[in-house]
């Protein structure tokens, strides 16, 4: 009956039944005593009464210890288990008989437990196989920024605004600036330093279609200014909308590839004129030499003065003639690969003293300034010194009033060692200067801005360079003039 019944009706039930029998006891009791001795029936009364109170407090004592000892009980287990203990004991309610309020309330705690402890093992679970999961994420991110790092180009991301997400050294040093520089920043402002889109960037076209594209681009490098050919890639970067959200960009130093393609296709256009070449100066010198030979012998002949200044006229254009015929027999020819080592201030002084006749006449001054202690250089003495007066001598074609020609000659550290890696020298007269155009051009063959000029002076420095594994170089020098830049490498060719 009371299987299940709760604790107001088992206190009801009880209580009642309790207050009854002691009622019907006590009652049953004073009927007797007041029988056997009617003349103590008040003090009977009075006893009874007592003694019912009594026996309510002591039921009411009773009832509430077997009221509140279960709840005190359970606080105490609620306190334990916020302590963090969960190995507490709780009575099982299927072992009762009886089942109550209190009961259910226990039976629900331990559920609440047994749950908290799932929960617990599976957080801690979870966790550890999260912090798994973050060491194998740190170890593959670090791998990855090594990976990032350590590619020999230039790398960096982008996002919508064209603003720099990451970068890798390469890039960094690309744009001549640190990594904390550069995040964060335009990628045109740190490319360019302006505030305008770089002119030959495609990133609109990759935002907006999601493929990839590559373009070229030309730059100087901040520590250097040296130009430098890059070929540029950009690459889609998706978000989980399929939306373009950044662009990955590549970027590829190809100066030396396009270096080495103009250089073959220069190699090969001389090669063509120099079997031409070839041809043409033996059929010219033949009758070149009859030309010159006749002149000569009709200068004992003739008496007319205007006839002798003809004569002089001839010999002069065919010896000019003859200039040019060697020059050309000079490019069909393949330079000797023969080096020896000396000093290149020799080569210079006998170059001036060619030339010298030349200055004098254009009252042209020479400033030079050349480093103390030099080191000694592979290289070869005639087709260096041919070089330097080719190069005077266009300086000296380019100033017909007189001027100046700046010679420099010093080692180059650039490498950021201790000892020098090349010797620069350096031409820089105050001539006319070259126009944009012209600087593209001059290296060709036939090219000239002189009246008289046969194009071939430049092209055969070019090529003596070139046998050296050097460098040579042409721009305006600062203010007014033209600067010509060799750099002959110092190690062994």
């Amino acid at each position: 009956m009371f299987k299940k019944a709760g604790l107001k009706y088992k206190f009801l039930v009880l209580g009642t039944s309790g207050v009854i029998l002691v009622v019907v006891l006590g009652s049953y009791y004073l009927h007797s005593l007041i029988q056997n001795n009617p003349q103590n029936a008040a003090n009977y009364i009075t006893l009874i009464s007592v003694g019912y109170i009594v026996i309510g407090i002591a039921a009411l004592l009773i009832f509430a210890r077997i009221m509140i000892r279960p709840v005190v009980s359970l606080t105490k287990k609620v306190n334990a288990v916020r302590e963090g203990n969960l190995d507490v004991s709780l009575k099982n309610i299927q072992d009762r008989t009886f089942v109550d309020e209190m009961d259910i309330l226990y039976d629900g705690f331990a559920h609440m437990i047994q749950s908290l402890k799932i929960n617990i093992q599976e957080l801690t679970s979870a966790k550890e196989n999260a912090l798994s999961s973050s060491r194998e994420l740190a170890e593959n991110s670090k791998i990855l920024q090594t990976i990032f790092n350590g590619i020999p180009d230039g790398v960096m991301i982008i996002d919508k605004n064209f603003k720099v997400v990451a970068s890798n050294p390469v890039m960094q040093k690309i744009m001549g600036h640190a990594k904390g520089d550069i995040v964060g920043e335009s990628c045109y402002k740190m490319c360019t330093g302006t505030e305008s889109h770089c002119s030959f960037c495609n990133a609109d076209d990759v935002f907006e279609k999601g493929k990839a594209r590559y373009t070229y681009c030309t730059k100087n490098l901040f520590n250097t200014n040296e130009e430098k050919v890059f070929e540029v890639h950009n690459f889609p970067l998706f978000n989980k909308e399929g939306e373009v959200s950044q662009i990955l960009e590549y970027i590829k130093d190809v100066t030396e590839a396009v270096n080495m393609r103009t250089d073959l296709e220069h190699t090969q256009r001389l090669a063509d004129i120099g079997q031409m070449a070839s041809k043409v100066a033996h059929e010219v010198r033949n009758p070149l030499n009859a030309i010159k030979g006749a002149a000569h012998y009709l200068h004992g002949e003739v008496n007319d003065p205007e006839a002798k200044s003809y004569l002089d006229l001839i010999e002069e254009q065919a010896e000019r003639v003859n200039a040019v015929t060697t020059q050309l027999l000079s490019l069909s020819k393949p330079l000797e690969h023969v080096l020896k080592i000396g000093e290149i201030e020799g080569a210079l002084n006998r170059a001036l003293q060619v030339t010298r006749p030349q200055l004098m006449h254009k009252k042209i001054k020479i400033e030079m300034n050349v480093s103390k202690n030099l080191p000694k250089i592979m290289f070869n003495e005639g087709q260096i010194e041919q070089a330097f007066i080719n190069l005077l001598f266009n300086s000296i074609d380019a100033m017909e009033q007189g001027g100046l020609i700046k010679i420099s000659v010093k080692p180059d550290f650039s490498n950021g060692e201790d000892s020098a890696n090349s010797i620069i020298i350096s031409f820089s007269d105050t001539g006319t200067g070259l126009k944009n155009f012209e600087m593209n051009q001059l290296l060709k063959p036939f090219f000239t801005t002189k009246t008289q000029g046969t194009g071939l002076g430049l092209t055969i420095v070019k090529r003596i360079i070139d046998n050296h594994k050097g460098t040579f170089l042409l721009k305006n020098a600062e203010g007014k003039g033209t600067e010509a830049i060799l750099t002959l490498p110092l190690e062994k060719n």
